[in-house]
């Protein structure tokens, strides 16, 4: 799907809580102000674990779409990388498979913005299992 519109053609492929999902613009790309979708899927997986009963256990199955394609990412996260000289490694026989400096340019931003929203999750884990174990601890 689009990381932007989360789209495949024309047509939503996204389901949030059984229902179809659609972004607020239809326009693809950091332009549209929708959240880049690695990031609405952290913001969705922390705000379930930062509000569950935690009396019940918790499931939680994240899968992110990235880094797959299509190669979208935030240009904040892009700029991380502009300055790396990676186009030597990449130019040659293997350029003409798509394999090339500006691909791997974005799939390694893809790779960090996916960290990072793992880190979140990771983080909202850690915060609740705290407050689990202050609760249980005899006063």
């Amino acid at each position: 799907i689009s990381y932007w519109n989360y789209t495949l053609g024309p047509n939503s492929t996204v389901v949030r809580n059984g229902e179809k999902f659609y972004a607020a613009s239809m326009e693809d790309g950091e332009a549209s102000g929708n959240i880049y979708s690695t990031e609405m899927w952290e913001n969705d997986a922390v705000d379930l674990i930062l509000n569950h009963n935690k009396k019940k256990p918790l499931f939680l199955y994240l899968p992110f779409n990235a880094p797959h394609y299509p190669m979208h990412a935030p240009e904040a996260v892009i700029d991380k990388y502009r300055d790396l000289e990676i186009d030597p490694y990449w130019s040659g026989p293997d350029a003409e498979l798509g394999r090339n400096a500006s691909n791997r340019l974005l799939y390694m931003a893809m790779v960090d913005a996916m960290d990072a929203a793992i880190g979140g999750v990771i983080e909202a884990l850690d915060r609740i299992h705290c407050s689990v174990q202050l609760e249980a601890q005899p006063r």
